[in-house]
């Protein structure tokens, strides 16, 4: 609905009432009065302007990680995957000799913990061996040295020395283990100098002393930190608690030295309260391994404990409130040891809420470091290799053996190994020619395979070695002089973008070209060991780039008309290594499917692939392109696995704008007929589907609210005018050019444009007939009404004599109208009158002006009846 507000219609209705209600009420007194000549009221003008109106992990780190020191705590197995990592090799200069370098790689770690798996994940007090590969390439001198510094969390067992020794036992070195600092130095001396291939691993067990959280742990391999990881998954290391078993059990250990070890003895108080025992007796005895008591006064300890998950767990808390107390009547005889032990606590009781551990010593009798015992087992039983190596013990309390006999053995020890090479052998260089040796992976190696025949011709061996392109690798054995060997190539290596297509031996650079037999073209050769000499040769390979296409695969969404259209690319594309470009064009039609390249490239060149967007445009759609910037690089690839630029387009339909505005041709009805509303109708097709828009407008006002609409879309507009409208069939124009069709019906055919320019449609509007009622209709004349009462007025006259004399508001206005022009009097054929000195008044309305009152009432009655039907 719109607004209520004041028209000049509806000024025109109160001016007539007002006028009515003038005429006929109003009657002037009878009053005697001057003959003055009528005179006309003063011109007035108003002009109505219209108002302006728009529309419109776990945990925290484990260095807090509760524990006992390893003087006082025994071995806990562990459990998980064992990983390994190949450290990049670090190098030393030891020795005089700058050019002897060591390299270190390899790092590997497993779970030595006795009943476990090498791959279990470690528990803190387990073992962990750690092993680590070493080699020479340029041979060692004698006095050569190499380090290993171990994880600062880990323990190693002893200061103590071992051997490199390959495998005939043959001795090559000597390594010393440091305790505090945690290092294994290896020294060389002068057996495997002179030899080539020379290398051997590292192996070593250390104890894990505390909980890790993580599994990367750091050695120092030659002064350079190398990361490697503990065995397992989840944390590195797991805590352990201090616990006590829920039956008398005897424990013991080594130290780290290996030459002490630590015997406790463990009872739950509940056992002794039950019994009301009082001072208990204790007596044990060794047996094994030569060990002796120390001077050391044993002691017995009072734990609380608090139970976890069934476990009888020391905390830290319970730690600090345990109660110590020295054994009383020790005596030591040889290999026994008496003593007794009474309640620590002031109560002098034994309680069955507490655990009670008593501790004693022993060392080593020749006071050196225990024998590393290795452990395995055979047919069901445990075999102790060597078995003199282990310790028995055996306790009683009282008479009664508190368990089994216990074994203490040293399971940590280190040991290295040392292999080499002795002149007499070959050796094998390799190169590749044809292509950038870069093309080829680091650490690329080549088969090669060695038969050996002796002087009959007998084959004694086939060996296989593993050649390094741009290195060398040497034969695994010396051999007697005179012994043939003929070397050929098993087999190349699948390189991505590197085809071999042959290969060809050759005597090394400075070698005796005589001592080589060179076969088939240099496809094998043939010779014969000479002592304390390497024959040497090179394998060259000859490789070349292969060729391929590549090929692009264009994407299209939004229009189904499209995956038949033609996609154009242009590609530019620069061959490595020179400089080389070559430049084409590919069509590529929107389905998905891969079109190939025509041309081939050489795998590795780099190619720049560019849509044309121009062409890649549809009217009347928006363009989203993936890539936004219409360009792909791509490699060029080897068949089968060639390279592939894949492009992707999406449409969507570009919409637009449209609006009405409705005009009268003729000003004055415009300025008039502000408020005469016009109905309109409008509908367009969309999706399958028609809609619809109804409304009004009045003239100068302009209908925006349609919606967004695909281009193109045709709109029928249509103006509703009644059937006894004074308006003649509309005029439809338009702002663009070619966007309205004039139907000449009352319609006209709209195209929506962009957005960016829009279609303004006008809608014009003519009067049928000239003679139609002007601008403001019927309701004109009631502006007159005022004036009615001096048409035809009557009047009484006495004895007056009266001459003609102009007196009607024709005769007034052109009186006025002389005056306007210049005060020219009017010399009209008249005779000029006489009047008494008085004039009787005027008394009452004029009967003509009352029927000419009622005659406009009427019309515009009429006019008003017709008006309303017309709007509804």
């Amino acid at each position: 609905m719109r607004p209520t507000t004041i028209t000049w219609k509806a000024v025109w209705a109160v001016l007539a009432v007002i006028a009515v209600t003038l005429a006929i009420l109003v009657v002037p007194r009878a009053t005697a009065q001057e003959a003055d000549p009528a005179s006309p009221p003063a011109n007035s003008e108003t002009t109505d302007q219209p108002a302006d109106t728009s529309n419109g992990r776990s945990g925290e780190g484990t260095d807090n990680a509760g524990g006992t020191p390893a003087e006082t705590q025994p071995e806990n197995p562990a459990e998980t995957t064992q990983q390994q990592t190949d450290q990049a090799p670090a190098e030393q200069n030891a020795g005089a000799n700058a050019e002897k370098t060591v390299e270190l790689s390899n790092v590997r770690v497993t779970n030595a913990s006795g009943g476990l798996k090498p791959d279990d994940t470690l528990k803190q007090w387990g073992l962990a061996k750690f092993e680590v590969d070493w080699f020479a390439p340029n041979g060692i001198v004698n006095g050569q040295q190499f380090k290993i510094v171990y994880p600062e969390t880990f323990s190693l067992y002893a200061s103590e020395s071992f051997p490199l020794l390959d495998k005939d036992n043959k001795k090559g070195g000597t390594c010393v283990v440091e305790l505090g600092p945690r290092t294994i130095t290896c020294t060389f001396d002068a057996a495997f100098e002179g030899l080539d291939e020379v290398g051997g691993t590292l192996k070593t067990t250390a104890q894990a002393t505390k909980a890790l959280e993580s599994r990367e742990v750091t050695l120092r391999l030659n002064e350079v930190d190398t990361k490697a990881f503990l065995p397992g998954e989840g944390v590195g290391v797991i805590g352990v608690l201090d616990s006590f078993p829920n039956s008398v059990r005897k424990w013991g250990w080594y130290n780290k030295e290996g030459k002490k070890a630590t015997w406790t003895i463990n009872i739950p108080g509940k056992l002794l309260a039950e019994k009301s025992v009082g001072t208990l007796h204790v007596t044990d005895t060794l047996g094994g391994y030569a060990h002796k008591f120390t001077g050391d006064v044993p002691r017995i300890t009072e734990y609380p404990v608090t139970q976890e998950n069934g476990q009888n767990i020391v905390t830290p808390e319970n730690e600090k409130a345990s109660v110590k107390q020295d054994a009383t009547n020790v005596v030591r005889d040889g290999k026994t040891i008496k003593f007794d032990v009474d309640p620590p606590n002031p109560e002098k009781q034994w309680k069955s809420d507490r655990f009670y551990r008593i501790h004693y010593w022993t060392e080593t009798e020749n006071g050196q470091i225990a024998p590393s015992v290795a452990v395995t087992q055979a047919d069901g039983k445990t075999v102790y290799t060597p078995e003199d190596g282990v310790t028995t013990n055996k306790a009683t309390i009282d008479g009664v053996d508190t368990t089994n006999e216990v074994k203490l053995y040293r399971s940590q020890h280190s040991e290295g190994t040392i292999s080499g090479v002795k002149f007499g052998s070959y050796t094998v260089g390799k190169f590749v020619e044809g292509v950038d040796p870069s093309l080829i992976p680091a650490g690329t190696t080549f088969k090669v395979q060695a038969e050996v025949f002796d002087a009959a011709n007998k084959k004694l061996a086939t060996e296989v070695i593993d050649v390094p392109l741009n290195g060398r690798a040497s034969g695994p054995k010396s051999w007697k002089a005179g012994t043939t060997v003929q070397l050929t190539e098993l087999e190349t290596p699948t390189i991505p973008g590197v085809k071999f297509t042959g290969h060809h031996f050759k005597v090394s650079e400075g070698g005796d070209p005589n001592s080589v037999e060179v076969l088939d073209g240099g496809k094998s050769v043939k010779f014969k060991t000479i002592n304390n000499t390497n024959i040497s040769v090179d394998l060259t390979n000859v490789a070349e780039i292969p060729e391929a296409p590549f090929s692009i695969v264009k994407h299209t969404a939004g229009i189904d008309a499209v995956k038949n259209k033609e996609f154009w690319f242009n590609y530019t594309c620069r061959v490595p290594g020179s400089d080389e470009v070559v430049t084409d064009e590919i069509s590529v039609k929107g389905d998905g499917v891969a079109v190939k390249s025509t041309k081939k490239f050489k795998v590795g060149t780099k190619c720049e692939i560019v849509e044309n967007a121009e062409k890649a445009k549809m009217d009347g759609y928006d363009l989203v392109a993936n890539p936004v910037d219409f360009k792909r690089e791509i490699e060029i690839k080897a068949d089968p696995d060639i390279a592939v630029a894949e492009f992707t387009n999406a449409y969507t339909r570009m919409t637009g704008s449209l609006a009405v505005t409705k005009k009268l041709d003729n000003e004055r009805a415009d300025e008039a007929l502000q408020d005469e509303e016009f109905k309109f109708e409008a509908t367009w097709e969309l999706d399958g589907k028609t809609e619809k828009r109804e409304f009004t407008l009045r003239p100068r006002e302009a209908f925006p609210g349609f919606p967004k609409l695909p281009l193109g879309t045709k709109v029928t507009v249509k103006e509703i005018l009644p059937e006894d409208s004074p308006w003649a069939t509309p005029k439809f124009e338009g702002n663009i050019e070619g966007a309205v069709h004039d139907n000449r019906d009352g319609t006209a055919t709209v195209t929506v444009a962009p957005d960016e320019v829009g279609v303004l449609l006008t809608v014009t509007n003519t009067l049928k007939s000239p003679d139609m009622p002007p601008p403001g209709g019927w309701l004109g004349l009631l502006a007159l009404v005022p004036f009615l009462g001096s048409f035809g007025s009557s009047g009484s006259s006495g004895n007056t004599t009266q001459t003609t004399a102009p007196n009607s508001p024709a005769g007034a206005q052109q009186s006025n109208q002389a005056q306007q022009n210049g005060g020219a009097q009017n010399t009209g054929d008249t005779t000029a009158s006489k009047s008494s000195p008085r004039q009787l008044a005027q008394t009452g309305a004029s009967v003509i002006g009352l029927v000419v009152l009622a005659i406009i009432i009427a019309g515009v009655g009429v006019f008003l009846v017709r008006r309303s039907r017309r709007n509804n």
